[in-house]
């Protein structure tokens, strides 16, 4: 998978697909503790998340396959075995596309767009460091968790370009990686005003003022 952790997209004894990161990433050992904590605070809090787990990937496993390794400039190392992190792929990979961008005409379209504003909240309260990243999918229930798209294409589509293949649909958002949170592998608090805010400033439109928080205030406190 993209990324500084270097995760890894893996089929586990559940029958579902997580995206593992592994305890020798090149970020941080901790970065794993802040994606768990993380992102339960941000489901306890009613923000659209992935399902998390601590998963045990064997040795043996890692021994036999060559790409379980971490890259460096210089080397390759293999992965760590043991307890990992890993958060629930939202379902078939081969069934379900998503993406990590999603034109102007579709972004403002997308049905809980108003859960950027909540992220802000959360980011900002947990010190995400990182700028806010997120997927847009279709077939997402918010209430029982994932269902798969019957009718999505069978491959990955996080091309920009891509606008063809999203000219229709309901889309959802869904928030990934809050392995920056609490200033990543630091633990601090730094002020970074600009931190932790999606790049598309687009999602925000709504935001009139303090007042536009106010719900996900009250739900933190």
């Amino acid at each position: 998978m993209r990324g500084g952790a270097q995760s890894h997209l893996m089929r586990c004894a559940d029958g579902h697909y997580y995206v593992v990161k592994f305890q020798n990433n090149p970020q941080h050992r901790r970065i794993l503790v802040n994606e768990l904590l993380g992102t339960r605070l941000a489901s306890r809090l009613g923000l659209p998340t992935a399902p998390v787990a601590i998963l045990e990937v064997s040795e043996e496993l890692i021994r036999l396959t060559p790409d379980l390794v971490m890259e460096h400039p210089r080397h390759r190392f293999p992965c760590k075995p043991r307890p990992q992190f890993g958060s629930r792929y939202p379902g078939d990979p081969r069934r379900v596309t998503l993406h990590d961008f999603l034109p102007d005409q579709q972004l403002l379209q997308v049905e809980n767009l108003h859960d950027f504003a909540g992220m802000l909240v959360f980011d900002k309260w947990t010190c995400n460091t990182n700028g806010r990243q997120t997927l847009f999918l279709t077939g997402l229930s918010s209430a029982t968790g994932f269902i798969a798209d019957e009718a999505a294409s069978d491959s990955l589509s996080t091309r920009e370009d891509d606008s063809s293949s999203i000219a229709g649909g309901v889309y959802r958002t869904l928030m990934i990686d809050q392995g920056f949170c609490f200033s990543a592998g630091d633990w601090k608090f730094p002020d970074a005003p600009l931190r932790g805010l999606y790049a598309r400033n687009r999602v925000y439109e709504s935001i009139t003022g303090m007042q536009s928080f106010g719900p996900w205030l009250e739900r933190l406190e």
